[in-house]
Order: structure tokens, then sequence, then C-alpha cells
């Protein structure tokens, strides 16, 4: 390989088309490779395209010119991402968009998608040589892209996971087009497979990518973004899925996918290639012209080498070939651009036939179904949960078992003891639930990027997912230890506060969790939570007790505010109240501690309105935290 500062006026004029706008590709035109699957997909399509079954096929030409990306630093000085950077794809192309960790590639697809980054974009994208605002569409009508990371719910089949995405997408199931896609991506002898995630085995590294392509074309786009698609995967999945992705190009789909490393089998897949060194635009064109262009400053491309090691390694050790644009190929590429820019091309323009989507509920009640079949797949939260549930309360009736009804004060302690040890252990249930919380904002993050749904139905489905096992697993202790323990208050107004204890604890750690960065951080948080409001139970310092500046801290105390309620319901009994009679009234242990009956329904009014502070603050933190950033 030849070395030295070499100019771009050296490099020849590689062969391009000299139009932009080009017609959807004939199926009688197509490639033999397109595969029957992939055809059936495309006559599917276009045949159902007027009864709005999916959105009408539409070509669409992306186009950058001269973008330039930057963001600031820990210095608040600017970092150039992305400087001048040209190209354009076309409908029926496959783009690659190559160049070393660092180059700019998953930076260049959201642009491409359009979708929001945190820092300065100059000369943003064009779509049919009209900016995004102009179109008479949305570009996330047309466009699905996928990101590197695969993320799926792991207790759910391959067909349930596409077919909760296409509930998401469209108002009526459609199980031919699940069938067909598929079938089209080599899916179909799988489909009945759960997904699995790292702990419990599912389908292979690179069934999943071509899941994530799947869910993608549910939608029907006409432009199909992915980054880094063959990251993690064995060669021959990896050669699977692009080969995949050239099939849909050659059906008119407009594709672009970032690569790192190629191999040269995969290389042959690619119409167009991008070669990005350190941001800027290293090479534009034919994927098989490359080689040649750069002949004249790295030699000739050994034999049995890799065409995309052979450039990734030239740019390295002549890192002047960095500005495609000083090169006559490059000046040539301006010129297309800024013709596309200024022609309107009647192939081009024009509305399209959306998709019917599902409606708010719809979409909240298909989320409710996932979770539960999730939830119940599991096993963990439906039995073992449970199965705690019942060993703590037979545990807690075994100990304070039978306690007599008696004026004796070490009776009324073990009747306290319990009441507390109650709600200390429901305020620690929802810890369990950290991990799921965790793992769910990762799959909501992209599934709201995708426009599946928003975060108000998410929220509600999450909320709502939750009530049934809280209400299981409250009822199964209040009805064991008020049989062994013999408590003597209402079994209702008992199960009652448990219930908002247990429900404060899940909205706490669920808040907790979506601002922590792991289940590590989160747990330590919510471990601060149970401490404080322990402290503040009102047994250890009572309200007498409490500095008068800071008495206003037990209102903020989930434990105070259920331990008084509980502590009423059981000492105010009719049984209690006529043992001890009026002469020994002030022997009522609800007024050791400074009580009275009155504050019953101050307390609960707090708890419910904790509950709803902390599920505001989380329903909050999903809307504007977790989205993208411009």
């Amino acid at each position: 390989m030849k070395s030295g500062r070499h100019s771009y006026s050296k490099l020849p004029l590689p062969s391009t088309d000299d139009s932009l706008s080009i017609p959807i590709p004939n199926l009688a035109d197509s490639p033999s490779r397109i595969s029957s699957d992939v055809r059936s997909i495309y006559s599917s399509t276009t045949s159902l395209a007027s009864t709005s079954a999916f959105i009408a096929k539409k070509p669409i030409a992306l186009t950058l010119h001269s973008t330039s990306y930057s963001v600031k630093d820990g210095k608040r000085q600017d970092k150039q991402i992305l400087s001048n950077v040209s190209c354009f794809v076309k409908p029926g192309q496959l783009l690659a968009v190559l160049g070393s960790s660092g180059a700019g590639k998953s930076t260049l697809l959201d642009i491409l998608a359009d979708r929001r980054k945190s820092g300065r974009l100059e000369n943003k994208l064009w779509v049919n040589g009209m900016k995004p605002d102009d179109i008479p569409f949305a570009l996330s009508d047309v466009c699905s892209y996928v990101l590197q990371d695969d993320s799926f719910i792991a207790a759910l089949t391959v067909t349930e996971t596409l077919t909760f995405a296409q509930r998401m997408f469209r108002r009526k199931s459609d199980p031919l087009q699940i069938e067909q896609i598929l079938r089209a991506l080599h899916l179909d002898d799988i489909k009945l497979s759960r997904v699995g995630d790292l702990l419990k085995r599912g389908i292979s590294g690179g069934q999943r990518r071509r899941l994530s392509i799947a869910i993608g074309l549910l939608n029907n786009p006409s432009v199909l973004l992915l980054d880094e698609p063959t990251s993690g995967l064995d060669s021959v999945n990896a050669l699977r899925v692009m080969t995949s992705l050239a099939e849909l190009a050659s059906l008119g789909l407009t594709c672009v996918a970032s690569i790192h490393q190629p191999r040269s089998a995969i290389w042959k897949q690619f119409d167009t290639l991008l070669l990005l060194h350190k941001g800027r635009t290293a090479y534009f064109g034919p994927a098989s012209g490359a080689v040649t262009f750069f002949e004249p400053v790295l030699g000739k491309l050994p034999t049995d080498y890799n065409p995309a090691d052979f450039l990734l390694d030239g740019l390295e050790t002549n890192p002047e070939l960095d500005d495609f644009t000083e090169s006559e190929a490059g000046q040539k590429m301006l010129s297309e651009i800024l013709s596309i820019r200024e022609k309107e091309d009647t192939n081009y323009t024009g509305g399209i036939t959306r998709l019917e989507r599902a409606s708010l509920p719809q979409r909240t009640l298909a989320l409710i179904h996932r979770t539960w079949v999730a939830k119940i797949r599991n096993g963990r939260e439906f039995i073992v949960t449970p199965l705690v549930v019942l060993f703590l309360a037979v545990l807690c009736g075994s100990l304070f078992y039978n306690i007599p009804v008696s004026d004796f004060d070490q009776d009324s302690w073990h009747r306290i003891d319990f009441l507390l040890f109650g709600i200390l252990m429901f305020s620690l249930f929802s810890l369990p639930q950290l991990g799921t919380y965790i793992s769910e904002r990762v799959t909501f993050q992209r599934e709201r990027a995708a426009g599946m749904y928003s975060a108000l139905e998410f929220f509600t489905a999450a909320t709502v997912c939750d009530v049934p096992l809280q209400m299981c697993i409250t009822l199964l202790f209040t009805e064991v230890c008020f049989e062994m323990v013999k408590l003597t208050g209402s079994r209702l107004v008992y199960a009652c506060i448990l219930f908002l204890v247990l429900t404060y604890g899940h909205a706490v750690s669920h808040f907790i969790s979506l601002l922590s960065s792991d289940a590590i951080s989160a747990l330590s948080g919510c471990m601060c939570v149970v401490a404080y409001s322990y402290l503040l139970n009102g047994q250890l310092i009572t309200r007498e007790d409490m500095n008068p500046n800071a008495i206003g801290l037990f209102n903020t105390s989930y434990v105070y505010n259920s331990f008084i309620p509980v502590l009423v319901n059981e000492f105010s009994s009719p049984e209690m109240v006529e043992m001890w009679g009026p002469t020994n009234e002030g022997r009522n242990p609800v007024h050791w501690f400074g009580f009275e009956a009155g504050d019953m329904p101050i307390c609960i009014h707090n708890l419910i309105l904790g509950i709803a502070v902390f599920r505001l603050l989380t329903f909050m933190t999903l809307k504007y935290k977790y989205k993208e950033l411009r």
C-alpha cells in the first residue's frame, strides 16, 4: 500500500448515475436474487394500498448537502462530529455508511431519520428536494429506524412480538402481513419461539436483529435506516441480514445501513458507499468503484484482501484523504445534489396514504395485554411473590399467634409490633420490581422513539398491571394474619391501608428507578426513603418529643401515615373499647404516642396524596426525560 500525502486531484471520477429521479423498480426488472417471499410482501402491499391496510409505496430520496454537526464538550467548546458531509440515497438503493469507530456513522443516521439531537446542526436533511418541515407528510410516517441494540420482551414469542407492534401501528390486525414478513426474513421456523434474553435462552443474535428489521417493516416504510445491523453477529448471520436488506432495497425501499467492517460477501450487497473518516466524507459513490477510485493513492487491492479493511487502513495511513469534495467526483456529486434541490420531481411529491392508527385506548389495552402475558410467563411475580407473602404471613402469625385481648400493656405492645412490622414488610415488597422497571424503561424509550405509543399509554398500562397482584398479596396476608394473630379491627380497613402502603412503595420505586442509572443506585435510593419514613413512624420519636420546627416532617413519612390508621383501626374496635371502658380510655395505646382517632382520615389523605405525587413525577419523568433531545 502506498503512503505519503496525495491530493484528491489525482483520483479519477467514478461512474455515477446522472440523475436522482428514478422510478420504483418494476418486479419484472428486479434482480433474480429477490426471494419469492419478499416479492409476496411487495405484491400484497401494492394491491392493498387502496384499502389503507398499508401505507402506499412512495419513493423517498434523502439528501445531505454540506451537513455539519457539533456538540458542546466538557469545556463548553464545540466538538465537531460531522463536517461538510454530502450524500444522497435513492429509492431502490442500499447505501452503506462505512467508517471506523467514532467516524460519525450513528450521528449521520440520526440526522437522516430527523431524530432530535442536542447539538448544533447546519444544513439539515432534504427529503425529495424539500426540507422535512415542508413535505406534505411526516417523515416518521414513512421511515423506520432500527437501532443497534435489540430490546424485546423476553417472555413473548416472535409472532407475539410482531403482533403487538402491528397493533400499535394499525387499527386492524393483519396476520397475513406478519406471515409474509416472517417468511421474507427467514423467521417463520422460529415464530413460536420465545425471544429470550441473557438469563433465559431464546432466539439467536442474528434472529433478534432480523426481528428488529421485521418490526420496522410493519408500517410498510419507504425509508429503512439501520445502525450497525451486523454488530455482534457471526459472519453467516451478518450475511443473512445484509442479504435481506439488499432484497428489500431492490423492491423500491430507500435503505441506509451503517457498518463497521463488512466481509467481502457483504460488500457485494452494497449499491452505494459513503466512507466517513473523522466526521468527513472520504468517498461517496458506487461501492463497486470505491477501490478503483483510491488506487492512484493506495495502490492495487491485494488478492484475498477485504475491500473495507483496505479502505479503512488506507485512511488511517493517509489522513489527508478526508475531503471528498476536493475531487472531481465530489464536485460532480455536489452539483447533482444542488440540481435535485432546485427542481421538483413529480415522482416524489404529494402526500401518502396513511395507516389508520390504533386509538389511544386500543394501544393502552395492547400494552396491558403484553405486560400481563410477560408477568404471567415470568413466574416470579405471580408464583414466587405470593409464596413469599404466604410464608411471611404464616411466620408472623406464628410469632404473634393468638394475642390475648387484655388491658395488659405487654399484649398491646405485641399488637403494635406486629402492625409496624406489617407496614415495614409491605413497604419493601416493591424493591424486587426495581430491575423490571429499569429493563422496561429501555424498551419504552426505543418503542416510543419508533412512534408505537406515548408516555401516557405506557404509564397507564404499567400502573394498571400492578394493581391486581398488589390486591392479591394484600388480601392473602390480611386473611392469614387476621386468623392467626386474632386482630380485632376491621379487616377491610387493615387491608386497604396495607394496599396503600404497597402502592406507595411501587410509586416511589418506579420514580427512583427512572432517575437511577442502574439497579444498585435505585436500591440505595429506595432504602433511603424507607429508612427516612421508618425513623419518622411516630413511635421511635413521638410528636411531643419532636423539635417543633420539624414536626411537619411526620406528614411526609408514609410509615407514620399508615401506622396511625392501623393503630386506630385496631385499638378503637368495639371489642377494645368495651374492654377498657370509659374510665381507662387514657390507657388506650392510641394515646400513648399522642394520636387521636381524628388523625386517621388526615393520614389516609396524606398517603393518597403521596401516591398521586410520585405517580405524577413518574409520568413527567417518562414524558420529558426519556425522549430524544434536539
